[in-house]
Order: structure tokens, then sequence, then C-alpha cells
């Protein structure tokens, strides 16, 4: 039976006012009154309320990604957004807005919490001390009803030029202030699940950070199989916004397609299917960890957001490899937008638009692509100069009007293309190795 519940003010502690509901702390809107049609039994959604104070966020990204980061958030609405090195700083003022950066974001790979400030800390003492006496643990890690149960906690920690140097002895200090903080005793049986913190130390001072999610962002759930050398999906996305994908062109062709990861991000993005979609629930282990809002949000973004498939837009790829052509297609049905993308197997030589231009769509589309690189695959020893191939490559784009991005780890050989007016739109890492994204564009039509 359903009943009204009005719930006022109310449970103080320190100056952050806070809702205590079925043994639940529930951070309250400033202390002002909630509303809300509950089921016997159901929880109040925390993501009905506000925070107190807006958490200091960080959305990390691999490096050379900041200002497409940076971007998305703001085209978010998100406030106080600083670039930093390997993400964007910014902050929250609901739980609602940390669910949508893993929903929206397609270019960062960890969205963390600051869990306070950084301190300074030289010996092991001050650093448990320190720990104990931060308000966010008793205020938004997730506690059993008894309030005397100890979270799984994954520390990780990083030291450099630092007195304190033993990551071992650190993680073990810091979780031993923090079950100081709740009360428990860092013996006892772990419940719920695992949070992971990220303990930064660097000329002694401390910074802690709480992983929103257990696995990268750029994981997103649909590339299960894959072909040699994959590319990671958030360097895809990249890729499509350093080119203007959506605005400038809204049809893709990638010759080198591989396990389709370029083409199914440009598929999504043309059918505003949210980047996070598949993924598991985040905010797991936290006060303000809610799965049913969560598939709400999902569902309800795919339901307004998503347009019917526009025949104009043409996604297409190709692969010499059958293999990876069978995975890509696979793929692309995982994702949802295996109507959206065709795939053919042949070499780029026998590529359809290639071959027959009056193939391609109308008007200018974008060629995006990550060709074998040689250092990240086994290059037949017959083979052992790419030259020819990115030759190849060039020459066949070069007639067609057509914006370019190639993502390459040699820069002097993406030149070798012969494309004129291509340019660094982006350097970053991929396997460990050094990549460069190039574009030109071309304005030879509207």
């Amino acid at each position: 039976m359903k009943q009204a519940l009005l719930l006022q003010a109310w449970w103080k502690q320190g100056n952050r006012s806070l809702v205590r509901f079925n043994n639940t702390k529930v951070i309250n809107n400033y202390g002002s009154s909630i509303r809300r049609e509950l089921h016997d039994g159901e929880s109040l959604p925390l993501l009905l309320s506000d925070f107190q104070k807006p958490l200091g966020m960080f959305a990390a990204c691999l490096p050379g990604l900041e200002p497409y980061l940076k971007a998305e958030l703001k085209s978010l609405a998100f406030k106080r957004i600083q670039t930093g090195s390997g993400g964007v700083h910014f902050s929250a003022a609901s739980a609602e807005e940390i669910f949508k950066c893993h929903l929206f974001l397609g270019t960062a790979s960890h969205i963390y919490i600051r869990a306070g400030p950084t301190f300074r800390a030289t010996s092991m003492t001050d650093l448990r001390k320190s720990i104990t006496k931060m308000p966010f643990w008793e205020m938004l890690l997730m506690r059993d009803g008894t309030g005397n149960s100890k979270p799984s906690l994954d520390i990780r920690v990083s030291a450099s030029k630092s007195r304190l140097y033993h990551t071992t002895a650190v993680a073990e200090r810091v979780e031993r202030g923090i079950c100081n903080a709740l009360g428990v005793n860092i013996n006892d049986e772990e419940v719920g699940p695992s949070l992971r913190l990220l303990v930064r130390i660097h000329r002694d001072e401390v910074q802690v950070s709480v992983d929103t999610s257990n696995t990268p962002l750029h994981q997103r759930g649909y590339r299960l199989e894959t072909a040699k050398a994959p590319l990671r999906e958030d360097l895809a996305h990249a890729m499509l916004l350093s080119s203007g994908f959506g605005s400038r062109t809204r049809s893709v062709l990638d010759p080198f397609c591989g396990s389709g990861t370029i083409l199914i991000e440009a598929a999504a993005m043309a059918s505003k299917l949210p980047p996070g979609r598949l993924r598991d629930p985040p905010l797991q282990g936290l006060a303000f960890q809610n799965d049913a809002y969560w598939h709400g949000m999902v569902k309800s973004a795919i339901m307004e957001d998503a347009l019917d498939h526009d025949p104009s837009i043409q996604i297409f790829g190709s692969d010499r490899d059958q293999g990876a052509i069978e995975i890509a297609r696979r793929n692309a049905s995982r994702a949802g937008v295996d109507r959206l993308v065709d795939f053919e197997h042949n070499a780029i030589s026998s590529n359809s638009w290639f071959e027959d231009p009056s193939r391609a769509p109308d008007g200018r589309f974008l060629v995006a692509t990550n060709p074998p690189f040689g250092h990240r695959i086994k290059v037949d020893s017959k083979m052992s100069s790419l030259l020819p191939l990115y030759q190849t490559f060039g020459n066949m784009v070069k007639p067609l009007d057509a914006d370019v991005v190639i993502l390459g780890h040699d820069v002097n050989l993406i030149r070798q293309t012969g494309i004129p007016n291509l340019k660094l739109r982006f350097a970053s890492k991929h396997g460990g190795k050094n990549v460069f994204a190039l574009g030109a564009n071309n304005n030879r039509s509207v």
C-alpha cells in the first residue's frame, strides 16, 4: 500500500544536515522537508536530496583528452570546472550529478570524489589521525542497519618525494583511520561492495579520493570481443569530437575498422545514446548508491534522446580480417547500433566507397581510422614497412569530399599519406605507446 510520508528535519552532525530513515543516514537538502510517495518498506531515494555542500570531484582521462572532457562537463552544466593534469576538476551538488557523469561522459576513464582537501603528513601517526578526522567517512560510506559494520575497502597508494613511502603501511594506516572514524574494529568482517580508495602522497601532501566505479568508464560494456590491437573507446570518442562529428559531418567511414570501436561510438553519438548506458550502476558502497535510480536514468535517457534512424546518416567500415568483421558486427549488436552500421570484409583497395565514390553519402563525411601501427601488432616480414599501406590510404581518400582524422604512433608516417593540411588534434597514450591524432577538414563544400 502506498503511503504519503512527510519527513522533517532533524538530525545534525557538525554543520551537515542529515536525515535518518530506516537506519540509513540521508544527506538532506539543507534541512528542508522532503515529500515522496513510498511503497511499504521502500527506502527514501538518496538522489532526491542535494549535498549540503558541493563535493570536490575529479574526472580522470587519458593525457591529451582534457579539453574534450572539459567541454563535455560544460555541456552537462557542471560548475567550478578547471583543467588539471590527467583530467578535470569540478564540483557536484548532488548524487544525481555524479550519475550523469557516468552516463554521459565519453572521454573520462574514472570519476573520483575528493574525500577532503589535501593535508600534510610526515609520520604514520599524523596520517592515521588526519584520516580519522575527515567527516567524509561517517557521512557517506554505506553502513548496515546496526551502524557497526566495517566497509570493504580496496586502498591503492602512490607515494613520491615523501617521508611516507611504504605504500603497504600507508594503506594500513588509512584503513585504521577510517575504522576509527566509524567506530569499528579493523579486524571485523567486511560487508558490502568493495570501495576503491586512491591515496596519493607527493612531497608529504596527501590527497584521498574515492573511485565511484570499480571499472574504467571507457569499458562501455559492448566490446566483449576484440580483434588485434583494439582501440580504446575513449580515444575513439575523442577522435570523433576533435573532428566536429555531429556538426560538420554526420556520416563516417573507417577502412581499418577492426572490432568496430570508432564506428560503434559514432553510431551511438549519431543516435544520442549515452556512452555509459550498458554499464553497471556506479557509487557501489557509498551511502547514495541507488541502482534503481540509475536504471531509470538510463531508460529515460534512451527513450527521450535516442533518435529514429536518419537514412542520410551512413556509418560504414571495412577490414581485411574476416574474424574482425564478425566481432565488429557482434559488438555493434551488443551496443544496440547494429542497424546503423554496415561492415564489409575486404582490403582497403576494395572498399566500396573508395572503389565507387558515388556510393559514398552526399555531402561531406568523415574518414576516421586507426591504421595498423606496427608496434602494437606483429607485422608480416614481407611488409616490414607500413609506408605503402599509408600511401595507398592517402591516395584513396584525397579525391573524396571528406574530413579526415587518423590515429597513429608516428606523425611522419601519417603525413606520408599525402593528405593535405593535416594538423595535430591531440597526443595521448595507448597501450603504453605515444599516439597522435592528426586531422584535416575538407572545405570544398559546406
